[in-house]
């Protein structure tokens, strides 16, 4: 029996729909987002759709990516992710270092150990999702938006809105914000989110805009500004890394 299917995008339910297809064909085509498989730091996160689905990336042989500007036009609805067009058969085999290096390179993967090993792996570094809604009684706080910006425009890769007020104690539903006991702590916050640094993260490093957060590094001291040049030395970036971000913004 053959398979061809595009289930509903609601969080990884098309996985999951996917793997029951799995009992029942060899032979299954699917359509539906592809962010689980494109995201190169997917091994580091423990929770991972790509750590959960293992028997699904076993047995994927081929994927074509539908850009999500692409796929907004083609079926007249707005995707803030590649889709793709993917062959499940029995042997599987699909060459995955060569599919990822389509979306990182070298400089890339780099950078993504360097953060992303200490906020998903070692957990020596925080992400700015865990402090949201701490110290909810300071006067300040920034809120973080579940998703900024649009597909293919110039803030695509955005995390907050281009003006300070905008996002300067704005009430969130979700309680998505970060507090600080001052204006300026939180404006500094705020500018550090505005940098190429956080935007190549965006962009690049996690493939996430629902939980963006959750890969952007919290560095704790606000209290002064925190500069594209100062987070380079931060993170101890080397110039090919530093060049790949500047070249990517």
């Amino acid at each position: 029996m053959h398979i061809i299917m595009n289930p509903p995008y609601s969080r990884n339910l098309h996985l999951k729909i996917l793997r029951e297809a799995m009992k029942h064909s060899d032979d299954i085509v699917s359509l539906s987002p592809i962010r689980w498989l494109q995201d190169p730091s997917g091994k580091y996160k423990k929770n991972s759709d790509f750590n959960k689905f293992t028997d699904i990336c076993e047995r994927i042989s081929d994927v074509d990516v539908i850009d999500a500007k692409d796929a907004t036009t083609m079926f007249g609805a707005e995707f803030w992710n590649d889709l793709a067009i993917t062959h499940i058969t029995k042997a599987g085999g699909f060459d995955y270092a060569n599919f990822w290096k389509c979306f990182a390179n070298a400089a890339t993967y780099a950078i993504i150990e360097k953060i992303g090993k200490p906020v998903y792996i070692d957990k020596t570094m925080p992400s700015i999702i865990s402090e949201f809604g701490k110290n909810d009684n300071l006067p300040y706080w920034v809120n973080c938006p579940r998703c900024h910006g649009h597909i293919g425009k110039k803030d695509e890769f955005d995390i907050v809105p281009m003006k300070f007020e905008l996002s300067l104690n704005k009430q969130d539903k979700e309680h998505k914000n970060v507090y600080f006991a001052t204006k300026e702590e939180a404006e500094n916050f705020y500018n550090s989110l505005r940098t190429k640094f956080y935007k190549f993260i965006k962009k690049c490093a996690f493939y996430s805009t629902a939980n963006v957060f959750t890969g952007l590094p919290y560095l704790g001291d606000y209290t002064h500004p925190w500069t594209d040049e100062m987070l380079y030395e931060y993170f101890n970036l080397t110039p090919e890394e530093i060049k790949e971000i500047e070249n990517e913004l």
